[in-house]
């Protein structure tokens, strides 16, 4: 099977934040902020989602594919060291999106 990549998009968890002092941005062309709430939710391992209001976290945009590239060299000299890194791709062709969480730097 066969298939590519579209939009390839990074963001980690940058610290913890009261919700009227983090910025209402749109970081990704692939997640909304209904996303970053539940994925805010799994990394507190909460059995609900948090409401947009009551999200812990604020991400930051760190390499984005169709600004930075899609080579592995890329993403290592961006994404190295960056602890609470997420990672984001669509499926070109497709509504699906793929990610992972990595707590570590």
């Amino acid at each position: 099977m066969k298939f590519g990549l579209r939009g390839f998009g990074f963001g980690f968890l940058d610290e913890r934040c009261k919700r009227q002092t983090c910025k209402k941005s749109k970081i990704s062309t692939i997640i909304n902020e209904e996303h970053i709430a539940e994925i805010s939710s799994w990394i507190d391992y909460k059995s609900t989602i948090y409401s947009l209001e009551n999200v812990t976290y604020k991400l930051q945009l760190i390499l984005r594919e169709n600004e930075d590239g899609f080579q592995l060299q890329t993403f290592w000299n961006m994404c190295n060291e960056h602890a609470g890194m997420i990672v984001v791709v669509k499926v070109a062709g497709t509504d699906e999106i793929l990610g992972g969480y990595n707590p570590l730097a």
